[in-house]
């Protein structure tokens, strides 16, 4: 019944344990991202402001999507990786501070910031991932 995952026990255990994380690290982003407008309309932000905060969240990862790229390349990846894995969590608590907080111009930095601290997770997490020969 479950053949269709036979091909995966021939995967490097390290490559395993990149694919695995980077399941649930996708899994926590889409939660974050399906939750946090329903919170916002709870704490009664109007429809056009949730857009515009998410919109900065999209904004910080085409904005370093090119110049992060270009600079990481040869480099040592480690330490961009534990920087994104402290980051990740604790721009996703600033917003939600600073929603309780109604502080606006700290929400879009925060949604920016955190868009580009993602894009950093997902980008060097991909050339780990190459890296270990994936």
């Amino acid at each position: 019944m479950l053949k269709f995952l036979h091909p995966y026990k021939t995967i490097e255990r390290q490559i395993l344990f990149v694919i695995v994380a980077e399941f649930f690290i996708q899994l926590v982003n889409a939660t974050f991202m399906n939750m946090l407008p329903l919170y916002l309309n709870n704490l009664h932000y109007s429809k056009q402001e949730i857009a515009g905060f998410i919109s900065f969240r999209f904004l910080g990862v085409f904005l370093l999507a090119l110049p992060l790229g270009i600079f990481i390349k040869g480099k040592k990846v480690k330490p961009f990786f534990y920087a994104s894995c402290i980051g990740v969590p604790f721009f996703a608590l600033c917003i939600l501070y600073f929603t309780e907080q109604a502080n606006v111009p700290m929400i879009y930095a925060s949604q920016l910031l955190w868009g580009g601290i993602i894009h950093l997770y997902t980008n060097t997490h991909f050339t780990l991932y190459f890296a270990l020969g994936g």
